[in-house]
């Protein structure tokens, strides 16, 4: 298993930094390969929430299924993604 880590420090509060990771339409702003990310179950979001992660890479557009893994809000989000090739967790921790 891959695992890669980073800490980054900001002047932005915890609760400014989790509105951005959360608010997922604002992703691809952020994230170089993503074309997209949208919750696909109903609302709101939870532990358990269906995702569809959208992303170019090699001049191609894929998609990849995922869940939310874990949720806290304010605090903690895990995204676990798969496929039949990969299998691909992020986790963002405040």
């Amino acid at each position: 298993m891959i695992r890669a880590e980073s800490t980054l420090d900001t002047r932005r509060t915890k609760a400014e930094v989790f509105a951005l990771i959360d608010d997922f339409t604002r992703m691809p702003a952020w994230v170089g390969m993503c074309s997209s990310l949208e919750q696909t179950s109903p609302a709101p979001r939870r532990t358990g929430s269906t995702l569809r992660y959208t992303y170019k890479q090699g001049g191609r557009v894929q998609v990849i299924d995922g869940t939310v893994a874990a949720y806290e809000p304010g605090r903690r989000l895990v995204l676990d993604f798969a496929d039949k090739v990969w299998r691909i967790a992020v986790a963002f921790e405040l």
